[in-house]
């Protein structure tokens, strides 16, 4: 279902442009080598790559009040390919890679971390079970972040 990224779909991901405000979430050249040196994991459909996601520090980002990212949760972090995205496919998506994450491991729960201008994902992550438990700034550009985490007995 879901494999690990290669120099391939590294470069797949790379030619993915999200428009607007989600242009945020481009991904540069000079990240190619992230993307498959560390834990990212695809999913394909007959186009290529339609999905990603890291756990782990990969998933966190350094926040102005130093956040403990603790070891009680897995960190996540998730992107479709842009025609993908708005279309209702973000629920079973993150379903099935929390269900695949929670094969026999042993942590309290999932947490991610979201821009709070991506209004879409927070409303998704909601309806899934995410709650906020903080408000952060990045230490990097001084964007405003929401911490939210999910109970891992409600996952199916």
């Amino acid at each position: 279902m879901f494999e690990k990224t290669g120099i391939d779909e590294a470069e797949d991901i790379l030619n993915w442009k999200y428009e607007g405000i989600y242009s945020y979430y481009n991904i540069e050249e000079h990240e190619k080598e992230y993307l498959y040196r560390t834990n990212y994991h695809n999913s394909f459909d007959e186009k290529g790559v339609s999905g990603f996601f890291c756990t782990g520090y990969e998933a966190t980002i350094d926040t102005e009040c130093k956040f403990n990212y603790d070891r009680e949760y897995l960190d996540i972090a998730f992107g479709l390919r842009p025609d993908l995205c708005g279309k209702g496919l973000g629920e079973a998506y993150i379903s099935s890679i929390m269900n695949w994450l929670n094969r026999g491991k042993n942590y309290k729960g999932f947490r991610l971390t979201v821009a709070n201008f991506n209004w879409r994902a927070i409303k998704l992550y909601k309806k899934i079970g995410f709650k906020t438990i903080k408000e952060v700034k990045s230490k990097y550009d001084g964007k405003n972040f929401k911490i939210m985490v999910f109970d891992i007995e409600k996952v199916d």
